[in-house]
């Protein structure tokens, strides 16, 4: 389910239906603010004006909901700036950028969401990081938003109030998008392994729904890397790598499982001169990714990739409790064992001490990560493309990268490319793995209330995953002699299931 926050309206007929207690839906106001007001109204905002915008707007309607306190400053999330400073932001610079037709829009589509959200839970909207993707992804969402209203007056979609409101059409386009892209892993390795994932999917703890269900466009990227993980099992290899570009323009960190599907691609090219499966997963990914890239300048220029990359940088360096990365255990491990305090000066101070912390003992650590990758790298001689992608890539991942939880949405899909593969005692201990590490984030709930205890043993338990898995595999090819064969020492026609 979403997030529990709650549908509010104050109509008679939402009244009649819910009484004065507000319902939980499937609609996450937090999200819907950032990702559906941040993509229809991004060439007015760009990636800093939408929480001053949304305070100006507020101010000027009669049902203010936001309080008086300030906003974080977008373009440095480690700092927050109070009132008068953001509205003064306000004025100055994003007041002048919107039309008056097209102000008087923002504020109306601001009041269609504030009549269904309690003022609890939206002021907590304007602590969190802002709107962040990259233009290709503005490519789809500032379309969809424009052609997708939330208010009443515009509804074409139907309209059954009080039980569906308008502005709760949006979030079901994610809900499409993962439903079309789970009847690809049916179609492409059977319902077996489709019921792993959705048992994993759906109750995964690390990446839960409370983070994003509910939202727009958020589910994108996992729904173009489930069906390039389909096609690439199938040996479509230039639609696999078309959707691999695609979830790669959408989040960019993809870009890890899209390397790691090449590896076996590139091996057989290599060593058997079979070169067509990696030019036409080299042909469709350039293909895909030069045609969304050229849209994305034609509609928002170039400047506006280098204030994404400007901001992507900051919140590389951003820290929460929640995130996920290898680099995590290492922190924990040199003495880190508490979470910030309150406000914005214990939460820069604290990110402070978790980079000297790292900074001070990597040495130590980059042997494991060397070790990890070398594995894997080893480990994708024998294994197939749509494995690869998520045992190097998620490799990678989880070692260069701290990231927010709800990204390890992915880890289900590991359950089904390794299922696809030949019975091993390897394949059949990974598979385990997975499902004790699910049961794992449920239990460590029970044993340690602390949250940066919790995330420690929820990266030592993936670190565990990621270490049998990679050295697992590469044992498996050492001992099948495909290292041997691939330095030219015996002779194989035949390749690495690809």
């Amino acid at each position: 389910m979403a997030r529990p926050l709650t549908m509010r309206s104050e109509t008679p007929e939402y009244q009649d239906v819910y009484g004065d207690e507000p319902t939980v839906v499937w609609y996450h106001w937090h999200e819907m603010f950032h990702y559906y007001l941040g993509a229809k109204y991004f060439a007015e905002l760009g990636y800093t004006g939408l929480y001053p915008a949304a305070l100006l707007a507020d101010s000027e309607q009669e049902n203010q909901i936001f309080l008086k306190t300030g906003a974080r400053r977008l373009s440095n999330i480690m700092y927050w700036d109070n009132y008068p400073t953001v509205m003064q932001w306000a004025r100055r610079d994003y007041r002048p950028r919107f039309t008056s037709q097209r102000w008087q829009e923002f504020k109306d589509d601001l009041q269609a969401m504030k009549n269904l959200v309690t003022p609890e839970y939206a002021d907590e909207a304007l602590w969190d990081a802002g709107y962040n993707p990259p233009p290709t992804w503005s490519v789809f969402g500032v379309t969809v938003a424009n052609l997708v209203p939330i208010q009443e007056s515009q509804s074409w979609l139907g309209n059954l109030r009080p039980y569906w409101y308008q502005a709760l059409w949006p979030p079901m386009v994610d809900v499409l998008m993962i439903s079309v892209a789970f009847a690809f892993i049916i179609w492409s390795f059977g319902p077996v392994p489709a019921m792993g994932f959705i048992f994993m999917y759906c109750a995964s703890w690390i990446a839960n729904y409370n983070w994003t269900s509910g939202s727009f466009f958020r589910w994108t990227w996992i729904s173009e890397l489930m069906v390039a993980t389909a096609l690439l099992n199938k040996k479509r290899y230039a639609a696999g790598g078309a959707f691999m570009a695609l979830s790669t323009l959408d989040r960019i960190f993809p870009a890890a499982f899209a390397i790691g599907a090449s590896l076996p691609l590139l091996y057989r090219a290599c060593r058997n001169r079979d070169r067509a499966p990696l030019l036409r997963y080299i042909a469709g990914g350039a293909l895909a990714g030069a045609i969304l890239l050229a849209i994305s300048i034609a509609m928002f220029g170039l400047t506006v990739w280098g204030e994404f990359f400007e901001r992507i940088f900051i919140l590389k360096n951003s820290i929460f409790l929640e995130s996920i990365g290898y680099q995590r255990i290492a922190e924990y491990l040199a003495g880190n064992f508490s979470g910030p305090g309150p406000g914005m000066d214990n939460f820069r101070l604290w990110n402070d001490q978790l980079h000297a912390a790292w900074a001070s003992t990597a040495l130590y650590h980059y042997p494991v990560i060397a070790l990890l990758l070398l594995a894997s790298l080893v480990a994708a001689t024998g294994i197939s493309a749509a494995e690869s992608a998520f045992l190097f890539g998620g490799i990678l991942f989880f070692t260069i990268q701290v990231a927010t939880g709800y990204y390890y949405i992915y880890l289900p899909l590991i359950v089904v490319v390794v299922s696809a593969s030949p019975r091993t005692r390897v394949r059949d201990t990974v598979i385990a793995l997975c499902f004790a590490y699910q049961f794992w984030t449920w239990a460590d709930q029970l044993f340690w209330f602390e949250k940066t205890q919790l995330n420690f043993y929820n990266n030592l338990g993936l670190l565990v995953l990621y270490g049998y898995w990679a050295i697992g595999r590469a044992g498996e090819c050492i001992r099948s002699g495909s290292i041997t064969r691939a330095a030219g020492l015996t002779h194989r026609t035949a390749g690495p299931p690809l």
